[in-house]
Formats: structure tokens, sequence, C-alpha cells
């Protein structure tokens, strides 16, 4: 009463005459002039038989029952995609009461727009059955009614409200259905029909894991909406999904999907919790009659929606999300300072960006040498070198390098086992052997292990260049003489050698000249000694 006088009286300042009220409780109009009442509730007397309706924001209002309903008036029109689109849109129905009943139209609709009909041609006749058979079942909509109060007179005070969203999808259309569950002080609970959203599946045909993710994307934006609108405080919200697929897309955190897939797994993550998701059995989801559709006098059978139960009980719903899975292990990717480096195209590029990075450290630490230019020496590159190495060593081969620390036994099917590694006094992993009493240098005894597939493995490529294009086995030894062992090193060198735009030109294929065709004359058949030549002279001497 209170909103009420404040707006009247804002209204009366600016010169307007804020009246025509209208209410189910005669102890509200009460608070009214008689003046300022509807013209059907001026009298102050309800009629529950004649039963007065109010328009509300569109949806038609019975004031005396306080109930929503519905009135059906179909004109006759041609069976056209006009004259289909004229009466599917013309039942307004925000909330998606009837949304279960309307989908059938919507996918009539729909094939007529696939199969490129004219908006006044006629449609062909199995469509036109289904749609004279829906119309005729709609008329059977005017005694659907739904209650307009969340919570029912005398049902005390509210102790705990929770808010349950359902979400389904078939072929045909994906939908989503919304509840408020209240309980009251004594323990009695009362469950009541939010709001319900029910569309056509897209023209390009989809998966049904994906139609029942983007259901479930609905989904969390009514639950997002309904939070913002609901002038009650929601102390639990549970997301119900009839698919494990689903669950386990929103529950996996590695991110591996398609674009489609990531882009509403991402929109569902960041809008809700993994511990707001549960299973629930299909036969229990009444989002599935949103997602199949249903008759007129189907919908009319269903107890006005606030009668069912939530499955709160039922043995066959997860209490949490769990999966069993089976994976294949996938080589490491890189990580740290691999991708730090990722946007460098040269190996020394890449020794002196490390090695400028650990002067300025130095730096910052080191208040005396603030004033002194950065100069890098040859040390300091090979230092880098080291911390490059040990990087990619630690992002590929951590597992195996902690192994050999600590003496274990490592596991018989890593790739590294055959090459007898060992960890060297700098922290990194080099290949072992019989060389140790041997006079040649560490790393030609002792190559460094790295991995093939790194961006700064392909870096070493300079040492193709160096060799002035010679070819994968020149440039494979030359990288073993300098002490880097990659693992697979003919495969990895030689598909950066094909990429190598000089190589490519100097290995390029020769273009043969195409001959002419031969004379007539060495191409006639003649019997042997058929033309003969004798020297009848010897030679002259002058």
């Amino acid at each position: 009463m209170k909103l009420v006088s404040n707006v009247k009286e804002l209204c009366r300042r600016g010169g307007f005459n804020l009246h025509k009220f209208t209410s189910n409780s005669q102890e509200v109009l009460r608070h009214f002039p008689e003046a300022d009442r509807a013209e059907k509730v001026k009298q102050l007397e309800f009629n529950h038989v004649t039963q007065t309706s109010e328009r509300a924001l569109g949806v038609l209002w019975c004031r005396d029952l306080n109930v929503f309903k519905f009135t059906i008036t179909l004109k006759d029109r041609p069976c056209t995609r006009r004259g289909i689109l004229s009466p599917v849109s013309s039942i307004f129905d925000p909330l998606g009461f009837l949304a279960p009943v309307m989908l059938d139209g919507k996918s009539i609709l729909q094939e007529l727009c696939s199969l490129n009909i004219g908006w006044d041609d006629p449609v062909p006749e199995e469509m036109e059955a289904r749609w004279r058979n829906g119309k005729t079942r709609l008329q059977q909509l005017e005694g659907f009614v739904i209650s307009r109060c969340y919570k029912p007179e005398g049902f005390g005070v509210v102790v705990k409200a929770e808010l349950h969203n359902f979400s389904d999808a078939s072929f045909k259309g994906y939908s989503q259905c919304s509840y408020i569950r209240l309980v009251n002080s004594e323990g009695k609970m009362h469950c009541c029909f939010l709001t319900g959203k029910s569309r056509v599946t897209p023209l390009k045909k989809m998966t049904v894991s994906r139609l029942k993710l983007t259901a479930g994307v609905v989904s969390v934006r009514v639950s997002e909406q309904l939070k913002r609108e609901l002038d009650m405080e929601i102390t639990n919200e549970v997301l119900w999904t009839d698919s494990k697929v689903v669950l386990g897309y929103i529950a996996n955190k590695v991110r591996r999907f398609h674009v489609f897939v990531a882009n509403r797994v991402q929109e569902i993550q960041e809008k809700s919790s993994v511990d707001q998701w549960k299973y629930v059995d299909t036969k229990h989801n009444p989002a599935d009659e949103g997602s199949r559709g249903l008759r007129a006098d189907e919908r009319q059978d269903v107890s006005a929606a606030q009668a069912y139960e939530l499955p709160t009980n039922d043995p066959e719903i997860k209490k949490g999300v769990s999966m069993e899975t089976t994976v294949y292990a996938e080589p490491a990717e890189e990580g740290g300072l691999s991708v730090s480096l990722k946007h460098i195209s040269n190996w020394f590029r890449a020794k002196r960006a490390i090695a400028l990075c650990v002067k300025f450290a130095a730096r910052l630490r080191d208040i005396t040498k603030r004033s002194k230019p950065v100069e890098v020496s040859v040390t300091d590159l090979n230092d880098a070198e080291l911390k490059i190495l040990r990087g990619i060593q630690v992002d590929f081969y951590s597992e195996d390098i902690t192994s050999i620390k600590n003496g274990r036994q490592r596991d018989s099917t890593s790739g590294l086992q055959k090459l007898n590694p060992f960890v060297d006094s700098d922290g990194l992993l080099r290949v072992g052997g019989r060389l140790r009493l041997s006079t040649l240098a560490k790393s030609i005894k002792f190559p460094v292990i790295l991995p093939a597939k790194s961006h700064m493995t392909s870096l070493l490529v300079h040492f193709h260049e160096r060799l002035k294009h010679q070819g994968r086995s020149f440039t494979l030894g030359e990288l073993r003489a300098n002490g880097y062992w990659i693992i697979g090193g003919t495969k990895a060198v030689g598909s950066l050698i094909d990429k190598c735009a000089i190589c490519n030109k100097l290995r390029a294929k020769v273009q043969e000249q195409r001959m002419t065709n031969l004379p007539e004359d060495r191409l006639q058949t003649a019997p042997p000694f058929t033309n003969c030549a004798v020297d009848y002279f010897a030679p002259f001497l002058v």
C-alpha cells in the first residue's frame, strides 16, 4: 500500500491521475476511494461464478480465483505460411505455460521455411493435416489455469527457498523449465512452476549432446534472470539434466573441446558451479515435455504444473558428478619458459633474450649496477642456453628427471630408457653410455636430450643453415656433434628441412624437355638391304 500511495502521489505531481486499481483482496481495495477503483470492483463484491478477468501485463488474470488463464481465439485463415504464423504468434505466453504445446506449430513453420514455400502458397498435404489437428486441439486450452501466487495462502513463514532448473533436448526441440520449492517453519513443502522455454532445434543438424548442452546454457541464463527478479532470498539452486555427457563437459577443466562446446561450457562454468549440476532420469525430467512437444489435450491433463514432485529422493539421482572414462596419454605440452620464448624465431636471439632478463633481474637486486650499461658476454649466453635447455626438459621430462634423481626404477615403456639417461651437475638430462673415460668433450660424449615437438628444438635448425642446406643426415650429425640429442631426430630434422624454402628450391624436381615427333623417314619400314652403297675408290694421296 505504501508503494501504491507513493506512486500515486508522484503521478499527481506531474498532473497524472493514477486510478482504476484492482485486486483480489477486499482488504486492499478498501484503502482506495471508490472513484479510484476499477469499474468491476467498485462494489467490493467477488463473484466466484462469473469469474471476472483482467489483463495483467498482457496475461489474462482471473481476479476472483487469482489464477492465470488463456482465451484462444483462432480466426479461419488459409493453410499457408502466413495463415499458420498468425495464430502461432497470437497466443501471448511470456512465462512459457504453454511452451510444450506451441512447439509443434513452431516446428511446422520451420519445416516450411526450409522448403522455400512462399508466404501465400499452399503447404503440403501432410503438414496441412498436422496443422489442422493441432489447431483444433488448441481450443481445449481454454480450461487451462495456473495459480498466480508462488506461496499458497496460510503457508506461513518461508525458511528455505530452492530454485530448481531442468533442461532437456531432442532432435525436435530443446527446452528449459524452472520451479521454486518453498519450505516453511513447520517443515511443509510447496513446489510451484516459475517459467519455461521451448525452442525448435536449428536447421543445421546437431548431435543430441550438443543440443542438451545448449539447453543447459538456456537454463543458467534463465536462472540468472530469476535470481535478479524474485523478491525472495534463494537459499539453494540446483540445475538438473538427464545427460551424463553434459555433466562430463561441465566437470571437465581441461578445455580440450571444439569451439561450439568450449564456448557453452565456459558460459555455464562462469554462471554456475559444478556442485549445482545434478543428474535426473529422463522419465522424471519435466523439461522432456518441452523438448518433444505436447498436444493441447495432454497439457490440460497436467495438474497446473505446481504439483510436480522434484526427484530429490530418487535413488538414480547422483548427489555429485562422478565420471569413469578411458583416457589416452598425449605428449606433454609446452609451458613456462618455452611459452615465453614462442615468439622468437632464432636460437641466438632466444639465448640473448634470456641473458638480458637475467641481467635485468640482477640489476633490480643490486642498486649499484643500475647505472652501468647492460652488456651480454659469451659466458652470459652459455648460462642462458643452460637455462633454456633445463626449461625444455622440465616441460617434457619432469617425471623422468625426478625418478632419476630419487634413484627409482623408470617405467619400461619410457622412450628414454634405451638411452640410459642421467642428470648431470647442471641439472640437465643427458644420454648415458660407455664413453665416460674418453677424452672427448662432455657435450659429445653425453649429448643433452631434447624433445622433437618443441618450439625451442625447431630453433636449432640454424645448424642446417650453417651447413649450407646439406640435408637431414648432415644436419643431424652436426646437432649431435654439438651436444644435442633430439628424440626421433631423423623425423624431426626432416620435417624442418621440408619446410625450408631454400631446400625446396635446391631440391626441386628438374623439368624435362618434351621431345618432338620422330621424322617420317625413321618411321618407314623396309626389308634389309633395300638401299646399299659401295665405295669403289681407294684413298687418294696428294
